[in-house]
């Protein structure tokens, strides 16, 4: 019998397992318990103690990290391994783990290195013994949908459709190749003559998948079967949605073919709007080409309306036929009455709305847009897209009240969406400028109730852009206390954010105190390079979507996994460690570019770069080529993170790229640019397409045009990057326009989309560049550099400094890229050189034997037939040819008889 004293204990821990656990009803268990003796009660707190140790080691078990360790770091056994699996040696791969599984079969790590020596065999070409172990690797859960998937098409492959369907219907609909099985596994169902269960698995595919070109291969299957079956109706509905939403995919053509015969076809407005839709600078070649295909299709004069509207748009996306662009709308306009599309004329006064502004015609402009916003009849978005366009003509033309009428006329009628927003910004920048600032603090707020995460142009939210001019407009009205507070709120919400970072310059110049603790880049713990492609280092938590990844990049098979976190980042599944992975393990590849698109997919993060989130600022924000950025840098005295902010958002670090305007290279330098900077200043080897892709000549290039940029714009950056990206002259005639405004107006000033989102997004890099690589004595490495105001003149551009002279010596690496690139002639020795015979008046050639009559002598040293006598000169030198020359006999192929390959006679 226990004493008093433990029975008191054990009633406590019953109660206190009990309570750790939250159970629900704990009084009701504990009323139970206390009718029973003090042994039971004992042993009822030990079962208790039990069950929440093992809960606990499960829960343990759960938020332990992923081991990342390859498994030939695991087993010694294994040590030659990962070279083999890395070289692609199979036969090799086959036998190290075949002699592993045979003193370890029962070994907790077997069934993954089963799939490992199932694909080995696969890859050798020996299946048939592959067939059994990819068997046995689907009872390996985080395996199982690709082992299904490789025996599905295997059988497929061999004609044994029934156990492909059976291992087609294994693979997970969420996996990486699950889409792709759920349709195959449909064709072959309606092959069977099993509909009912194909349809069902195409509707299943249909709700799964997320491409475009699974979408529409699924409703393409879908839709034949229905067509088939007789369901016209319903196979309408599917076919047509399939020809408009993936208008781009081969299933659209093929779909348009059915709804031909079921007599639905689109009409050719219809099919005009659609192309139009898909018109682009990149396949302008391939809309004009379906045009012409449609004009041989319409002949009827009731279609010329439209196919008149359609070239029309084409020829105004082009500056040098935009004349022919506004004789084509109105010839459209003309035939409108006898073709019955009535319903397109606003469409048609929109474009040659537009076409007109481009050219100057301003107030023609304007009363085809009032023509387009009073017709009723015309869709509302396209009404609220002329309206908003007028606007913009009415600023152009610095007329603020009208601009401010059309704005709020504008938000009486206009839907929610892209217009309406860019309406309020317009509004209450407007309201601002004009010193209305109690108005335009009331649109600013109606900015950021109804558009708290909508995007800009420059990857920022509208909120912080609203947050931030209403700070300033409230600093304008007297109220600084208010401004300050709502320039905290924008540092502490949005970090490192180009608006977040001119209202920490903002309060520094005002109250500096108050920034005390908000930014401490000295907190910053860099992983560096090396740091961040070490995978074992990350300390990953274990979820579900990342179990198939983790289990392939033990094995080795590390293009497998990178695929299968690529797709399911895609989708929106992959969680935030998963996303730093695949950016570290593109990083191990030198793929900066997709190292760092990943994470700059998100948009912006949400937390400062300290403790556990640096490392994804770090991926996000790479120093690539940083031997040539920094080398550059030094010579042309300016800021490597300038450079490098600038690289990030011209090219992604990607060396060989061409952009559309055909800038070439890591910092996208036009040839024409780079050949007058280089014959004017830099006095180097004049730079071709080919040289412009070399890193690090590139890199001496673009940095030489940015010390110019700074030199011409006395150090202001914004106006060193707008006219990076607008070009030099463009930045400076908005500099003349606009010269009173201060620095952060003046850039929201700039009526260029491009180059206005551009100028912000790359202020942001740069200051998140400094903040995290900056060194301690870098003064203000907080945030960027900018002067609160525009300079008051402009400085030299492209003038030779001292030093300019001397060449710039580049790293071998780059000599040696170049000398790949032109390589050197080889000499020819002098004494090998054969001499060809001179061939002069009556001398016998040695070739042919024969005299040659004497005559003129050519540039090649041949001689000409004699003159006949009495035959007149010809003026022309062809006439004179064609009198004297006599047609020569055509030579014989071969060789006489007797003659070597080289025209020698044996004997000599």
């Amino acid at each position: 019998m226990w004493s008093h004293r433990h029975q008191n204990r054990a009633k406590n821990l019953g109660s206190s397992a009990l309570g750790g656990w939250r159970f629900h009803g704990v009084g009701s268990l504990n009323a139970l318990l206390a009718g029973v003796n003090y042994a039971s009660r004992c042993t009822v707190a030990l079962l208790c103690l039990c069950f929440t140790f093992g809960a606990t080691q499960l829960v343990a078990a759960a938020e332990k990290p992923y081991d990342l360790r390859p498994y030939w770091r695991v087993h010694r056994e294994l040590r030659s391994l990962g070279e083999a699996v890395q070289r692609g040696r199979h036969g090799e791969v086959v036998k190290l783990i075949e002699a592993y599984l045979q003193s370890h079969s029962r070994d907790r790590d077997a069934l993954p290195l089963k799939f490992l020596l199932a694909h080995a065999l696969h890859k050798s070409g020996q299946m048939r013994r592959a067939l059994p172990l990819f068997v046995e690797s689907l009872s390996y859960a985080p395996l199982a949908s690709y082992a299904a998937m490789i025996l599905a098409n295997a059988y497929r492959k061999a004609g044994d459709l029934d156990r492909a369907l059976d291992y087609y219907g294994r693979v997970s609909p969420d996996s990486y190749d699950g889409v792709s099985a759920l349709l195959t596994r449909a064709e072959l169902l309606l092959k069977r003559g099993r509909n009912a269960r194909a349809v069902a698995t195409l509707k299943t595919a249909l709700g799964a998948a997320f491409s475009r070109s699974d979408k529409a291969r699924a409703m393409y299957l879908l839709g034949e079967y229905l067509v088939k079956q007789g369901q016209s109706r319903e196979a309408a509905k599917i076919l047509l949605r399939l020809w408009r939403r993936h208008n781009k995919s081969s299933f659209a053509d093929k779909a348009e073919i059915y709804l031909r015969q079921l007599k639905v076809a689109p009409g050719l407005s219809e099919q005009v709007e659609l192309l139009l839709k898909k018109l682009s600078r990149t396949n302008r070649g391939d809309v004009t080409k379906v045009l012409k295909n449609l004009r041989r299709r319409y002949r009827a004069a009731k279609y010329r309306a439209v196919l008149l509207f359609a070239e029309a748009e084409l020829a105004r996306r082009r500056s040098s036929s935009r004349q022919q662009a506004v004789g084509l709308y109105k010839r459209a306009i003309a035939k409108l009455a006898e073709s019955g599309f009535e319903r397109l004329r606003a469409q048609i006064n929109y474009g040659l709305a537009r076409t007109l502004s481009k050219l100057g015609e301003k107030k023609l402009a304007l009363s085809r847009l009032a023509e387009t916003v009073e017709r009723k009849s015309a869709p509302i978005a396209l009404r609220a897209r002329a309206l908003y366009f007028a606007s913009r003509i009415h600023k152009d033309a610095g007329d603020e009240a009208r601009e401010r009428e059309a704005l709020r006329q504008l938000l009486t009628f206009a839907p929610r969406g892209e217009v309406r927003r860019n309406a309020y910004w317009a509004l209450a920048w407007n309201l601002y400028l004009a010193g209305k600032y109690d108005e335009s603090i009331r649109q600013l707020d109606d900015l950021i109730r109804g558009y708290p995460n909508d995007f800009t142009a420059s990857r920022s939210r509208w909120a912080e852009r609203a947050y931030y001019w209403k700070a300033r407009c409230l600093g304008r009205l007297g109220r600084q206390a208010d401004s300050i507070a709502v320039y905290l709120h924008i540092v502490k919400h949005y970090p490192l954010t180009y608006y977040s970072n001119q209202a920490y310059n903002r309060v520094r110049e005002i109250e500096p105190a108050k920034l005390a603790g908000l930014r401490n880049p000295a907190s910053v713990h860099l992983a560096g390079t090396d740091g961040l492609t070490r995978i074992r280092r990350f300390r990953i938590k274990r979820h579900a979507e990342l179990d198939t990844a983790v289990a392939l990049l033990r094995l080795g098979l590390t293009d497998w996994a990178m695929r299968d976190l690529s797709f399911r980042f895609q989708q929106g599944r992959l969680p935030q460690s998963g996303q730093l992975l695949i950016s570290s393990l593109y990083l191990k590849k030198g793929d900066f570019w997709r190292a760092h698109r990943i994470l700059k997919w998100i948009g912006r993060f949400d937390h400062y770069p300290e403790s556990r989130f640096t490392e994804m600022w770090e991926l996000a924000y790479p120093r690539g080529f940083w031997e040539f950025v920094e080398k550059h840098a030094k010579l042309n005295r300016i800021s490597p993170w300038l450079i490098l902010a600038v690289i990030r958002h011209e090219s992604g670090f990607r060396e060989d790229v061409v952009s559309y305007a055909d800038a070439i290279g890591l910092m996208q330098l036009l040839v024409a640019s780079a050949r007058s900077l280089a014959e004017q200043v830099i006095k180097i080897r004049s730079p071709s397409e080919k040289l412009l892709k070399v890193p690090e000549f590139n890199i001496a290039i673009g940095a030489r045009f940015l010390r110019e940029l700074l030199s011409n714009f006395k150090g202001n950056k914004a106006m060193v990057l707008a006219a990076y990206n607008a070009g030099p002259g463009a930045s400076r005639r908005w500099w003349r326009q606009r010269k009173q405004l201060a620095t952060d107006e003046w850039i929201e000033e700039i009526p260029y989309t491009q180059a206005n989102g551009y100028t912000k997004k790359v202020l942001a890099s740069y200051a998140v560049y400094r903040y995290l690589y900056a060194g301690a004595d870098e003064k203000g490495r907080e945030s960027f550099e900018v002067p609160q105001r525009l300079p008051a003149e402009l400085g030299s551009y492209m003038k030779p400094r001292a030093g300019d002279d001397q060449p710039i010596r580049f790293e071998k690496k780059t000599r040696d890229e170049i000398r790949k690139l032109f390589p050197k002639k080889k000499k020819r020795k002098r004494g090998k050189r054969r001499r060809r015979s001179r061939r002069t008046k009556g001398v016998r050639t040695k070739r042919r034997g024969k005299k040659r009559p004497a005559g003129r002598k050519t540039k090649a040293g041949r001689t000409r037939g004699r003159k006949k006598a009495g035959t007149k000169r010809s003026t022309s030198k062809k006439k004179r040819r064609k009198a004297t020359t006599k047609a020569k006999p055509k030579r014989k192929k071969g060789k006489k008889k007797g003659q070597t390959r080289r025209g020698k006679r044996k004997g000599r």
